[in-house]
């Protein structure tokens, strides 16, 4: 996408696997090799490696697909772009990266500018989590445009998109509402220091999500899940 915003073509789909493939790999090795890698319910190495070939073959299908059946209709203007807020009645900036910023490929001047926010998820979904809407909510506060979801199933490589499923595209918030969400959470964040110190055992609100905990390196020594 980055190459896109000069050039106005697509990757090769070939090139776009490679660059997957390869990146997939280094992350491998630089996390200390197949041995040292955790992995949901894959212990040992042989069953280790029979999953990292799978995440391998998905993974190239999956951008296989979406650089043929998505990416010919987007043009890029911004791709990873950082941008930092000053929000009033905060104590800190908020600083964060918008995944995408983009046109129409087909008609630039009929629809505007549009923030893309690109998911994988195992299971089938046609509308975004409660969590990324607060996400896109903060990016409006930086790009006043509106954001759309391209989700990606990852076992199947099917796409659900906002022409097919509405709920994937989100208006512009209003200020107000958005700079409230954000100043809320904050004041929330800064109660739990208060009452319960850096150390101390704060509410253990992950056990509401429905998969948080399953994936967090800290549960072992939670209190919320010690017998």
């Amino acid at each position: 996408m980055k190459l896109k915003i000069e050039s106005g073509s697509d990757l090769p789909v070939g090139e776009v696997q490679d660059f997957f493939l390869a990146f997939f790999e280094n992350e491998i090795e630089t996390s200390g090799g197949v041995r040292e890698i955790e992995i949901r319910d894959a212990f040992d190495y042989p069953t280790k490696v029979k999953r990292l070939d799978t995440m391998k073959r998905q993974g190239q299908r999956n951008v296989a697909n979406y650089q043929t059946r998505v990416s010919p209709h987007v043009q890029p203007t911004a791709v990873e772009e950082r941008f930092r807020l000053k929000v009033p009645e905060l104590p800190v900036v908020i600083e964060g990266f918008v995944d995408l910023i983009a046109l129409d490929a087909q008609s630039r001047s009929e629809r505007p500018a549009r923030i893309i926010d690109r998911k994988g998820s195992g299971r089938a979904k046609y509308k975004p989590d409660p969590e990324w809407v607060i996400q896109a909510e903060v990016y409006q506060l930086a790009h006043p445009l509106p954001h759309e979801w391209h989700i990606t199933k990852t076992d199947s490589g099917a796409l659900a998109l906002p022409e097919a499923y509405p709920d994937l595209r989100l208006p512009v918030t209003p200020r107000e509402r958005a700079l409230k969400t954000v100043q809320q959470i904050v004041a929330e964040i800064g109660h739990y220091y208060r009452t319960y110190g850096p150390d101390g055992e704060w509410p253990v609100r992950g056990k509401l999500h429905p998969w948080a905990c399953n994936y967090c390196g800290y549960r072992p020594s939670c209190w919320g899940w010690r017998g």
